[in-house]
């Protein structure tokens, strides 16, 4: 079953949570994008509808290059 299938089926949406960091260490790098997806069955037979949020979070240290070159986000965004 695919994804647009269950959600079809079952009525419920489903969110999805996508975090952008300027790495891995929890005490030093920080949170520079949050991006959500919300899919839910729509009132339209056989389809699906997605509510997107995207928030860019400019940090309060530089963005490492490893991490532009992944994730697209620069320091001047």
């Amino acid at each position: 079953m695919t994804l647009k299938e269950f959600i079809i089926k079952s009525h419920k949406p489903i969110l999805f949570f996508d975090i952008e960091t300027t790495g891995l260490d929890k005490e030093k790098d920080r949170i520079i994008g949050i991006s959500i997806r919300k899919y839910y069955a729509s009132e339209e037979k056989d389809t699906c509808d997605i509510i997107a949020y995207d928030k860019l979070i400019f940090p309060d240290i530089p963005i490492p290059q490893e991490i532009t070159t992944l994730t697209g986000v620069t320091q001047e965004m």
